[in-house]
């Protein structure tokens, strides 16, 4: 990001987006997908504190699990339905 942010940091304003997911936060039972949506996480946190007194605003989307695509169609329906838990 620093490479990228450099335009943005000469300007004093910009905008960078990344993508997450809620098992970031909650955890997943694939650890691995959790562990790096949650480095995803502190990396988008961090280089906020980072760059944020230069202008620069960074955020993190974090859906859930999303009806109708690919990756929900082949969760099995009790994994599902746990994951339903932990968010509600």
């Amino acid at each position: 990001i620093t490479q990228f942010s450099k335009g943005m940091v000469k300007k004093k304003k910009g905008r960078i987006v990344s993508m997450a997911s809620i098992a970031g936060e909650i955890g997943n039972s694939d650890i691995w997908y959790g562990t790096t949506k949650a480095g995803v996480i502190n990396f988008t946190k961090s280089f906020a504190r980072l760059l944020g007194e230069k202008g620069i605003i960074i955020n993190c989307g974090a859906p859930g699990m999303v009806e109708g695509t690919k990756m929900f169609d082949v969760i099995p329906e009790k994994r599902k339905q746990n994951q339903l838990k932990l968010l509600y």
